[in-house]
Formats: structure tokens, C-alpha cells, sequence
């Protein structure tokens, strides 16, 4: 991916002595909500705003070659504390987003390395070693989400089902299989969709389902014909 280097980083990086050392910002999601900057020196380091925090943090050389192949560097972390691993550990830092900064200290400008995603981790006692990447667009699931006929692929009581899992049940006494705290995925199963919408009359709400069924009822059943 291309770097744009201003006139004043330029001249900067052609000096044969300079008492100005050049470092990496990363500016790392943890969670989704929260992240780290860390920047690879002695002192803390304030860009754009945002203060990064010194750390042990190192990252590997950049490649390039004439096929077009991306690179895939990578970035070493200091683990001796757990910080690393602990977020490993919660399910963060994998897919997440990293965006890598080369900043010179006589400078406010920064060159900027866009925007990657944490591939890889391998992780010691001593030190988290990530591999980085962009978004490998043709190694996405195609197609990204399958449709079935007679089965919901909504993820129960999610945005998508819209489900509230919290009613109680109202409708033991005519669906004595129904159980709000789960569902079998099925339009018209003793746990399905429609006896869900059951309950959620019962409870005086409205009645999205099965109108919200994450199935698809209308595709064609038996042989394909040409």
C-alpha cells in the first residue's frame, strides 16, 4: 500500500546525522471498544491527540515484491506482564484492527501505514509475537450466510430475532414443551418460531414471530427442473 511522505518527513529522512530518531506508533483494538497505543521508545509520545504509552514493542520488516503480494509484517510485544495473553485469553485481539504509525521525533507529522488486522499470535512467556495483514477479501465465506428452507440461522434473542428471552412463559398450559430460554430454530416446531410469538401476545407485547423467522419457508422443494 502506498505511504505519502510530506516535504518536511522527506528532508528528514535524508539527513545524513540528525539528533531526531524516527519510532513506530501502534494504535491496536482490544475489545471493540477500547484500545491501546503503544509506541516503541523510551518516553511516552502525544500525536494527533492521542498519547502513546511507551512499551516494549518492535515490528519486523516490511516486504514487498513484484507479483503484488501483501505484506504480512510482524509485530513483537512485550508478554512478561500478561497483558497480551490475558486479552488472547478474553477472545480480544484476534481480527482486531491495528493502525501503524513511523513517526520522526523533530516532526509532528507521521507516516502513516493504514489500517491492518491482527492475523496470527503466538505467545510465550516473554514476549506476544502477531502477525498483521490487511482484510484478504477473497478468503471471506462465500456465501457469507447459507439459507435454509426449514431452519433460522438468527442468532437466538440477538438483534436479528429480536426475541425478549426474559418473558416468562404464559403458554405452559397449551405448549407444555415451550421453553423461552431457548429455541429449536423452527418455524412451526413445540419450541419454534410460532410459539414464540405465542408467548410474546400472551404478554400483552407485540407479535413479531414468526413474521421474523430467519429461514426462508419459499424456497423451492424437490428436484431442480430446467
Amino acid at each position: 500500500m502506498p505511504e505519502s511522505i510530506n516535504s518536511e518527513l522527506t528532508t528528514l529522512k535524508n539527513l545524513i546525522h540528525s539528533q531526531n530518531g524516527w519510532i513506530y506508533l501502534f494504535l491496536i483494538e482490544l475489545d471493540g471498544s477500547n484500545k491501546a497505543a503503544l509506541c516503541g521508545h523510551d518516553t511516552t509520545v502525544t500525536h494527533d491527540g492521542i498519547t502513546y504509552q511507551n512499551f516494549p514493542i518492535n515490528i519486523g520488516s516490511w516486504t514487498r515484491d513484484v507479483d503484488g503480494n501483501l505484506a504480512q509484517p510482524t509485530v513483537t510485544v512485550s508478554n512478561l506482564s500478561r497483558e497480551m495473553a490475558n486479552y488472547l485469553e478474553a477472545g480480544g485481539l484476534l481480527d482486531r484492527r491495528v493502525r501503524v504509525y513511523a513517526k520522526n521525533l523533530g516532526s509532528s507529522s507521521v507516516v502513516e501505514f493504514g489500517e491492518w488486522r491482527i492475523i496470527e499470535a503466538t505467545v510465550s512467556l516473554d514476549v506476544a509475537i502477531f502477525r498483521i495483514g490487511v482484510y484478504q477479501l477473497f478468503d471471506a465465506p462465500f456465501p457469507q450466510r447459507r439459507q435454509f428452507r426449514s431452519r433460522c440461522d438468527y442468532q437466538y434473542g440477538g438483534s436479528e430475532c429480536a426475541y425478549q428471552i426474559s418473558l416468562p412463559n404464559l403458554i405452559s398450559s397449551t405448549n407444555p414443551n415451550f421453553d423461552g430460554s431457548t429455541c429449536d430454530y423452527t418455524i412451526g416446531g413445540e419450541n419454534g418460531c410460532r410459539v414464540h410469538g405465542l408467548n410474546e401476545a400472551a404478554n400483552g407485547q407485540f407479535k413479531a414471530h414468526p413474521a421474523r423467522f430467519g429461514g426462508f419457508p419459499g424456497i423451492p422443494k424437490g428436484p431442480a427442473r430446467v
